[in-house]
């Protein structure tokens, strides 16, 4: 049995001896030869990268001789010119059917490769670092990959996927799928995404500078797949050509927003979701620093019950301003817990509950508007929200909360005490008798149909006056007339 395992080792070893050996030159160029009379193209004796090794013009032969035996040239090996700065142009011949990863890496002065009809395999990367190309070109007898539309790409014909594309590509709007490391280190400055892209590669955008993506429907780009951060930089959506997207409309119909879809878009700063959205993936908004401003229309994301390590805030790390919208009956356990960023909340007329620890330990939370129809108020609903100043409640019937034990109750005792309650006009008696609310120490009354908030923040050089007319130059928080309407300053 030994012996028969050291005769297998010795046969396997010999094998892979036959097939790769030692590099040879050849007019030129560097082969690796393999059984049964091919080769396959590489840079330098031991396969490294070499600048010096392929300059200015290089054309493979089909075939060549070597110690009296020819061999058929049939592939081009992993990093066959990898960082050959000097390599202007290439003529590759139609005995190649396989090209390797990375081949044409770091050939920053290519500026043109036609790939012949007999290539059947393309590796990623392949014109990762071409600063300079401009034309690619698949032969038409190509069976397996093509350029169609002129689109100065190579596009596997199966899959409708592009593979490998450089600065003047053209995405055709039959493409699919975008490979990774498809535009790696290409110079990309800006680039259209048609609405047919169902996925994006690892890296596909690596080392582009984008400037601009543009992308002319929302809807489609929610729903693409993203193998990660293909792009690796900050992103500039746009709309057109011209018109950058800060305030982000996510359109009626969409039910999901992918992972990484908004990644880094540095430019938002601000987003509404509508009612059909069902579920928002993994870091979908992470690192939209400018991104301040939320409205969520969607009933399945608010009302979601969520936990004090996975709330609404892993998904809006930045916003200060929410507005929780009228497709939205129910705010879920821990759904905005510890968003320590948020500071003004505006809960819409058709929410009815606000579920345990919704806004717990909220610390900039300032001013809080609650909408007509909450009956239901969970325990801690708005706990430790240190800065809160003002609660505004559009409620006409109030209903009790429980308010008794700290520990339990929905607001803390530094709110009840120093926080002003703003109730309708005509309520405030009823708000004196229900338990939970006649324990805020300061309330005041505010016509509904007038008033509109305004952040403190948010002041200006306008003339505000006293509910008695009489003008003030630096308004506190309250109730005041502006431009004929009332306003209350939070």
């Amino acid at each position: 049995m030994n012996q028969f395992k050291l005769t297998f080792l010795l046969a396997v070893l010999m094998n892979m001896v036959g097939t790769k050996a030692f590099a040879v030159y050849v007019d030129g160029i560097y082969y690796r030869l393999i059984t049964g009379g091919w080769a396959a193209v590489q840079c330098g004796t031991n396969g490294s990268a070499n600048a010096d090794v392929y300059t200015g013009h290089v054309t493979i032969p089909s075939s060549f001789t070597y110690n009296n035996k020819t061999y058929t040239v049939k592939y081009i090996d992993v990093n066959a010119f990898n960082h050959c700065y000097n390599l202007t142009s290439i003529t590759i011949p139609s005995t190649i059917v396989e090209i390797g990863n990375y081949a044409f890496s770091g050939c920053s002065s290519l500026t043109s490769v036609t790939i012949p009809a007999s290539v059947t395999s393309i590796g990623k990367g392949l014109f990762s670092g071409c600063h300079a190309l401009t034309s690619i070109v698949v032969e038409s007898a190509n069976m397996k990959y093509d350029s169609r539309d002129y689109c100065n790409a190579i596009i596997e014909r199966s899959s409708n996927m592009l593979v490998a594309g450089c600065k003047s590509t053209y995405i055709p709007s039959s493409v699919y799928h975008i490979g990774a490391s498809a535009f790696a280190n290409c110079n990309l400055l800006t680039i259209l995404i048609p609405s047919s892209i169902r996925s994006i590669g690892e890296g596909a955008f690596y080392g582009c500078d984008l400037q601009k993506i543009i992308v002319p429907d929302i809807a489609a780009w929610c729903r693409i797949s993203f193998d990660g951060d293909p792009f690796h930089v900050p992103r500039h959506l746009y709309n057109d050509g011209d018109t950058e997207i800060t305030g982000l409309v996510i359109p009626d119909g969409v039910t999901s927003i992918g992972d990484y879809a908004f990644f880094k878009c540095i430019s938002l700063t601000s987003i509404t979701i509508p009612s059909s959205v069902e579920s928002i993936g993994t870091d979908a908004f992470s690192y939209c620093n400018n991104l301040t401003q939320v409205t969520i229309n969607s009933n399945s994301i608010v009302s979601a019950n969520y936990t004090t390590q996975n709330s609404l805030k892993s998904i809006f790390k930045n916003m200060s301003i929410c507005d929780i919208g009228e497709g939205v009956t129910s705010i879920g356990q821990y759904a905005f817990y510890n968003s320590d960023g948020l500071k003004t909340v505006n809960i819409g007329n058709n929410v009815t509950t606000i579920s345990r620890e919704a806004f717990r330990k909220c610390n900039s939370l300032k001013s809080v508007s609650i909408g007509r129809n909450v009956t239901n108020f969970g325990a801690r609903a708005f706990a430790d929200c240190t800065n809160l100043n003002s609660v505004v409640s559009y409620i006409e019937v109030p209903h009790e909360f429980y308010w008794k034990e700290a520990i339990m109750a929905v607001f803390s005792d530094q709110t009840f005490n120093n926080a002003t309650l703003y109730v309708p006009v005509g309520t405030i008696n009823r708000y004196n008798s229900t338990n939970g609310w006649k324990k805020f120490v300061h309330k005041e009354e505010f016509d509904v149909t007038g008033i509109i908030n305004v952040n403190l923040e948010a002041i200006t050089n306008n003339r505000y006056y006293t509910l008695d007319g009489r003008e003030v130059e630096f308004p506190t928080k309250g109730i005041y007339i502006l431009n004929g309407k009332k306003v209350v300053i939070k």
